[in-house]
């Protein structure tokens, strides 16, 4: 438990703070370069985004094409809190039901709150596990 939230705490901060990190000169390596405040608050939502990602793929098993997949109407949040996996998406192509923990679904609802029932739930680009390695 404490190296996930390690991992997640980590996910959510190295956006930002990538940007931040003086590349070079005598003061490379300090995090400390100025960025807009437009591009950290994208910077921060990123880190969000990640760390959902993360938190996703560890809480439900998922596959990155099955994440990647996911639309906002797989996702359910009634009596017993739920995603659908279509049979397209899953590697078995049979398509099943994975329950969702309380905290999962609490974030997952915060997540796509307004968004379209069409939209993907999360941007997981083709390389996020290369981005889980990097972020260990």
């Amino acid at each position: 438990e404490d190296e996930l939230t390690r991992l997640l705490d980590a996910a959510r901060r190295r956006p930002l703070e990538d940007a931040m990190t003086i590349r070079t000169g005598p003061r490379k390596g300090e995090v400390a370069a100025n960025v807009s405040d437009e591009r950290t608050a994208k910077l921060r939502r990123l880190g969000q985004e990640r760390a959902l990602i993360y938190k996703t793929f560890v809480l439900t098993g998922l596959r990155a094409d099955e994440l990647r997949t996911l639309k906002v109407a797989d996702v359910s949040f009634g009596d017993v809190p739920f995603i659908k996996l279509q049979h397209t998406n899953e590697k078995s192509r049979k398509g099943s039901t994975i329950p969702l923990r309380g905290v999962l679904a609490a974030a997952l609802r915060h997540w796509i709150k307004g968004h379209d029932r069409t939209v993907t739930v999360c941007n997981a680009s083709a390389d996020i596990l290369r981005i889980i390695e990097k972020t260990r």
